[in-house]
Protein backbone atom coordinates (compact mmCIF):
# COMPACT_ATOMS: atom_id res chain seq x y z
CA UNK A 1 0.00 0.00 0.00
CA UNK A 2 1.41 3.35 -1.04
CA UNK A 3 1.67 6.03 1.65
CA UNK A 4 0.28 9.44 0.68
CA UNK A 5 1.51 12.60 2.39
CA UNK A 6 -1.38 15.03 2.93
CA UNK A 7 -1.19 18.62 1.76
CA UNK A 8 0.60 20.67 4.41
CA UNK A 9 -1.41 22.94 6.69
CA UNK A 10 -0.71 26.61 5.94
CA UNK A 11 -2.06 30.01 6.91
CA UNK A 12 -4.64 29.55 4.15
CA UNK A 13 -5.98 26.19 5.37
CA UNK A 14 -9.69 26.48 6.20
CA UNK A 15 -11.26 24.92 9.30
CA UNK A 16 -14.43 22.85 9.23
CA UNK A 17 -15.38 20.88 12.31
CA UNK A 18 -17.66 18.63 14.28
CA UNK A 19 -19.06 19.96 17.55
CA UNK A 20 -20.66 17.71 20.13
CA UNK A 21 -20.21 15.43 23.07
CA UNK A 22 -19.08 12.77 22.82
CA UNK A 23 -17.37 13.03 19.46
CA UNK A 24 -13.93 11.40 19.90
CA UNK A 25 -15.31 8.17 18.37
CA UNK A 26 -16.48 9.90 15.19
CA UNK A 27 -15.06 8.90 11.81
CA UNK A 28 -16.19 12.24 10.35
CA UNK A 29 -12.70 13.82 10.51
CA UNK A 30 -11.13 10.89 8.67
CA UNK A 31 -13.91 10.80 6.08
CA UNK A 32 -14.03 14.56 5.44
CA UNK A 33 -10.24 15.02 5.37
CA UNK A 34 -9.90 12.21 2.82
CA UNK A 35 -12.58 13.88 0.69
CA UNK A 36 -10.93 17.30 0.93
CA UNK A 37 -7.59 15.80 -0.06
CA UNK A 38 -9.10 13.93 -3.01
CA UNK A 39 -10.79 17.13 -4.21
CA UNK A 40 -7.64 19.21 -3.74
CA UNK A 41 -9.28 21.48 -1.15
CA UNK A 42 -7.11 23.23 1.43
CA UNK A 43 -9.47 22.37 4.33
CA UNK A 44 -9.06 20.41 7.56
CA UNK A 45 -11.89 18.84 9.53
CA UNK A 46 -11.49 18.43 13.29
CA UNK A 47 -13.75 17.19 16.10
CA UNK A 48 -14.23 19.29 19.24
CA UNK A 49 -15.90 18.01 22.40
CA UNK A 50 -18.48 20.71 23.12
CA UNK A 51 -21.56 20.34 25.32
CA UNK A 52 -24.85 22.23 25.31
CA UNK A 53 -23.53 24.76 27.84
CA UNK A 54 -20.37 25.59 25.88
CA UNK A 55 -21.95 25.39 22.41
CA UNK A 56 -22.77 29.13 22.12
CA UNK A 57 -19.19 30.10 23.03
CA UNK A 58 -17.77 27.52 20.60
CA UNK A 59 -19.93 28.79 17.73
CA UNK A 60 -18.96 32.39 18.52
CA UNK A 61 -15.29 31.33 18.53
CA UNK A 62 -15.63 29.61 15.16
CA UNK A 63 -17.13 32.78 13.73
CA UNK A 64 -14.25 34.90 15.07
CA UNK A 65 -11.73 32.41 13.66
CA UNK A 66 -13.39 32.47 10.25
CA UNK A 67 -14.20 28.75 10.24
CA UNK A 68 -15.84 27.66 6.98
CA UNK A 69 -18.49 25.56 8.69
CA UNK A 70 -19.41 22.96 11.28
CA UNK A 71 -21.51 19.87 11.87
CA UNK A 72 -23.24 18.92 15.12
CA UNK A 73 -23.69 15.55 16.76
CA UNK A 74 -27.30 14.39 17.05
CA UNK A 75 -28.02 15.44 20.66
CA UNK A 76 -27.00 19.03 19.86
CA UNK A 77 -28.95 19.20 16.60
CA UNK A 78 -32.22 19.24 18.48
CA UNK A 79 -31.22 21.33 21.50
CA UNK A 80 -32.87 24.57 22.46
CA UNK A 81 -29.37 26.00 23.00
CA UNK A 82 -28.54 25.40 19.34
CA UNK A 83 -31.61 27.21 18.11
CA UNK A 84 -30.86 30.20 20.34
CA UNK A 85 -27.19 30.17 19.28
CA UNK A 86 -27.91 30.07 15.55
CA UNK A 87 -30.67 32.66 15.85
CA UNK A 88 -28.08 35.07 17.29
CA UNK A 89 -25.87 34.67 14.21
CA UNK A 90 -26.15 37.76 11.97
CA UNK A 91 -26.65 35.43 9.01
CA UNK A 92 -29.01 33.07 10.88
CA UNK A 93 -31.24 32.67 7.83
CA UNK A 94 -28.35 30.77 6.23
CA UNK A 95 -27.96 28.53 9.31
CA UNK A 96 -30.16 25.52 8.72
CA UNK A 97 -31.21 23.53 11.77
CA UNK A 98 -29.49 20.16 11.79
CA UNK A 99 -27.37 20.79 8.70
CA UNK A 100 -23.82 21.85 8.03
CA UNK A 101 -23.44 25.60 8.22
CA UNK A 102 -21.38 26.94 5.35
CA UNK A 103 -20.22 30.53 5.18
CA UNK A 104 -19.51 30.45 1.45
CA UNK A 105 -20.61 28.05 -1.26
CA UNK A 106 -18.14 25.55 -2.70
CA UNK A 107 -17.27 26.30 -6.29
CA UNK A 108 -14.75 24.01 -8.03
Amino acid sequence: MEHHTPTPITGHTALICLLGSPCAHSISPMMHNASFEALGLDYRYLAFDVNEVTLPTAVAGLKVLGARGFNLTMPDKTSWSLRRTLHRCPDHRRCQHGRKRKRTPYRP
